[in-house]
């Protein structure tokens, strides 16, 4: 609603109708109450500042109709259909393109900032999750300034409890296979795979082979900010004040102006739930143990 050029159309969500919808909006627990005027006039309309968006209830992607109001870009943020083929079936309903917002290993990952020039017309693409969009805007600056030494880039991603977790203990899933899963959202520090770090490799293959990595899910709300610490040996050495410097001027200009940023004050993760850009480097907890070895948190 915020963004030039972008008109919200219609939205389709098959478990919740626009009066509940209009609810969640104005008492979200983790951003707080959206900043906009919103009413539910019937069940299937939102008010938006005065704007009509149409809420439709379709399960199956292949009946959304989202040519009767003139949606021509459908981002697929249920985290469901994330692959190319179960994305492709929004283009049934009218759909030209389909934005996949999480990791899709089938479709090229692009993004802004990163690698959007490789876009080729693809009527599917992937922009990866928020951890992928955190770890590849900042890791490319660093990459550009001081290059990075080969095979030394270390990531650790603590991230928050995700909606399809258990809140409880219980049984792990359809296939079983993930028995940590089964563990409880609410109570426990789970290890997960760092999905981030294999769509990062994606978007820059020319660091495919330098980046390694693990995660952590912590009981803290989903939505809410979280943390990558990136630990790098540089090519070129460099003190805090020249990271620092490198970030800077990178956030003040096309294209990343908006998307990255930097902090120096002492921050949690609280401070960063209503800041609306991807990646942001904190330049007071981050160290340099030598002139070429780094760590560094964003």
């Amino acid at each position: 609603m915020e963004t030039d050029g972008v008109d919200l159309i219609a939205i389709n969500d098959p478990y919740v109708d626009a009066e509940y919808m209009a609810y969640m909006l104005q008492h979200d627990e983790v951003h707080g109450p959206c900043r906009h005027t919103v009413e539910a006039p019937d069940r299937h309309t939102l008010i938006i500042n005065g704007r009509q968006v149409t809420l439709m209830n379709t399960r199956e992607p292949s009946k959304v109709d989202w040519r009767s109001g003139g949606a021509r870009y459908i981002i697929e943020a249920s985290g469901r259909f994330t692959s190319a083929k179960a994305a492709r079936d929004h283009l049934y309903g009218g759909a030209e393109h389909v934005i996949i917002a999480a990791a899709c290993t089938d479709v090229p990952q692009l993004l802004a900032g990163v690698n959007q020039t490789h876009y080729k017309g693809e009527a599917i693409v992937s922009c990866g999750s928020a951890a992928a969009h955190c770890l590849a805007l900042f890791i490319k600056v660093v990459e550009d300034a001081f290059g990075i030494a080969l095979a030394s880039a270390s990531v650790l991603q603590v991230c928050s409890t995700q909606e399809l977790q258990q809140v409880c203990a219980g049984p792990a899933g359809e296939n079983g296979l993930d028995w940590r899963s089964s563990t409880g959202g609410s109570k426990d520090v789970i290890p997960t795979v760092a999905e981030a770090v294999g769509a990062v490799r994606s978007m820059l293959p020319d660091l495919a082979d330098n980046l390694f990595g693990a995660a952590f899910r912590v009981p803290a709300a989903d939505g809410s900010a979280s943390v990558i610490d990136l630990t790098v040996e540089l090519k070129t050495g460099a003190d805090l004040e020249q990271i620092r410097a490198a970030v800077s001027a990178a956030a003040s200009c096309e294209p990343m102006r908006g998307r990255l940023g930097f902090r120096d004050d002492d921050v949690d993760g609280s401070d960063f739930e209503a800041d609306g850009r991807s990646a942001i480097f904190d330049g007071r907890a981050s160290m340099a143990l030598s002139p070429t070895f780094v760590k560094l948190v964003v």
